[in-house]
């Protein structure tokens, strides 16, 4: 039976105050003044995984094929809550860690830890400044995103586009210039997406994102998979 793998983890934190206060601002500048609170999510959690499956192989290198997708976004809570129900496909096997069969409590108090630490997005940020960066929508709620502020932005901007296996506008891509645009980037998913499977969003191959990601989590692992 083939499962999905993850190989590797990044996870990065920021004050949700900040990007509530631009939807809050964006929202008058667009005349909605849709309201967002000022005491909104004041430490939030962008977690990405590098996965593959089992019996998929890159066609040039004949390894295990991988990507970086972003798993998690939002309230430290909302996380565990998508966490906990990754886990479900970890206690089943469908999914393992490292390659290895793992408990779910096991795969819980590993994530709850490893997104305890505090590590500024600023780092990401860094790496990505002055890149074009994509954003996929995997599940997406058109009532919510013309209410969103951001997303009224991107579309009057024209950073959202229909990805060719879509039907609907689910991508947006846009240059990252500041760190207030890419924190309600993220946000902004969050609102939007219907968190199906706890996968909120995924990065483009064609971004700079995977190198980013690449230099900040240092090398490579599971080496015996990698063939």
């Amino acid at each position: 039976m083939s499962s999905e793998i993850e190989y590797r983890y990044q996870h990065f934190t920021f004050d949700g105050q900040r990007a509530f206060q631009n939807f809050h601002a964006l929202s008058i500048e667009q005349g909605a003044e849709m309201f967002y609170p000022d005491y909104g999510p004041t430490r939030c959690v962008v977690a990405f995984v590098e996965e593959g499956s089992s019996n998929t192989f890159d066609a040039t290198t004949g390894r295990p094929s991988r990507h970086w997708a972003l798993q998690h976004v939002g309230s430290q809570g909302t996380a565990m809550q998508r966490i906990i129900r990754a886990s479900e496909y970890v206690e089943s096997g469908m999914t393992k860690p490292f390659g290895r069969d793992q408990k779910a409590e096991n795969y819980i108090s590993a994530y709850r830890k490893r997104i305890s630490e505090d590590r500024p997005l600023e780092q990401l940020f860094q790496q990505l400044q002055g890149s074009t960066l994509a954003l996929v929508i995997q599940s997406f709620r058109t009532d919510r995103a013309e209410r969103q502020p951001w997303w009224q932005k991107a579309v009057k901007a024209g950073w959202v586009y229909t990805p060719p296996y879509r039907t609907d506008p689910t991508a947006v891509r846009f240059i990252v210039s500041d760190i207030e645009t890419l924190e309600c980037g993220l946000l902004a998913l969050e609102e939007i997406g219907n968190g199906v499977c706890g996968t909120m969003a995924s990065f483009g191959m064609s971004t700079s994102i995977s190198s980013a990601l690449d230099r900040l989590s240092g090398g490579e692992q599971l080496s015996l998979l990698c063939g």
